[in-house]
């Protein structure tokens, strides 16, 4: 092999390492602009959905600051499908007053609540007598509760908070509670009304089975009696329980929970508490507000996909 042949085989392997390194900082180049394309397109279904899940709360607000007998859509819970610019929401309204004040509840009406969602009645009276232990201002264990020695002996890096929850998502703090009853519970607790009663009149149906001994029966036969008040724009009857489950001050505060799905599928969740302006009509304040993509959303919220 001569001088001349050899320098080209040295040009040629130049020539190939050359080539190679181009062929990666285009691909590093490509790779990176699909990849700022699809975060461009991220950002973009996230600002639409945020904005269409906004577009439902507002929906909603102006549903509740009709009159009571004239509204469309009611504020015990139900859920409701508005399509908007061809995406779909789930709304549903909540009176705050219908609602079961973790604060302020007596113990037998938040067991009433967890025997609907837990297999056994010792875990209802469990979590129960642990949320009791939670919320109030001493070291004295409920029969079935826990303190500080139950969190610590089962590792929980905290002990029984000893004051009232500043928001329902503490719940899930408590000692025993899973995230799978506290999405079923969730719709139905508040930590707003500071009332240990209920108003029926906004009540859901789960709600009104916690009260103990009351019969499915006569649940449904006040829901009736409730929902022909409602078309005939009368005042709903009064339920017939024990006055010490009675209280509450419907039409102050809502609970404002909404699903917004794009016809692409991206999805943004919004969960609100308004309270009404004093003194001026038809005007509301926010009184708590979460949104994001992963809120600890009611149990089969995201799935329905009708109104009822």
């Amino acid at each position: 092999m001569n001088r001349s042949t050899s320098q080209q085989g040295i040009a040629l392997l130049i020539v190939l390492w050359v080539v190679i390194l181009l062929t990666v900082i285009a691909s590093s180049f490509a790779f990176s602009m699909r990849t700022e394309t699809q975060l461009t397109r991220n950002y973009r279904h996230h600002a639409q959905a945020e904005a269409l899940a906004q577009a439902g709360f507002y929906r909603a607000v102006w549903e509740v600051s009709q009159n009571p007998i004239q509204r469309q859509w009611k504020t015990d819970g139900s859920v409701y499908l508005w399509e908007f610019e061809q995406s779909q929401l789930l709304i549903a309204i909540y009176d705050v007053a219908g609602l079961i004040d973790l604060n302020y509840a007596d113990k037998s009406l938040i067991k009433g609540l967890l025997l609907q969602f837990v297999e056994e009645e010792g875990q209802a009276q469990a979590l129960a007598d642990a949320i009791i232990d939670w919320r109030d201002n001493n070291q004295f264990k409920q029969l079935n509760g826990a303190e500080d020695p139950e969190y610590e002996q089962a590792d929980y890096p905290y002990g029984a908070k000893d004051g009232f929850f500043d928001h329902i998502s503490e719940l899930q703090q408590v000692y025993g509670m899973t995230k799978s009853v506290f999405a079923k519970v969730q719709p139905f607790i508040t930590v707003d009304s500071q009332k240990s009663g209920l108003d029926f009149a906004v009540a859901s149906k789960a709600v009104m089975l916690s009260v103990p001994n009351v019969k499915t029966e006569l649940v449904d036969a006040y829901l009736e009696q409730r929902q022909q008040a409602k078309g005939g724009q009368m005042i709903p009857p009064p339920f017939n329980i024990p006055s010490q489950y009675l209280g509450g001050n419907r039409e102050k505060q809502f609970r404002i929970i909404v699903n917004a799905k794009l016809p692409q599928g991206d999805k943004f969740f919004l969960d609100a508490v308004v309270v009404k302006a004093t003194g001026i009509a038809q005007d509301f304040n926010i009184l708590r507000w979460q949104q994001g993509y992963a809120l600890a959303l009611p149990s089969d919220f995201e799935e329905l996909t009708d109104s009822k």
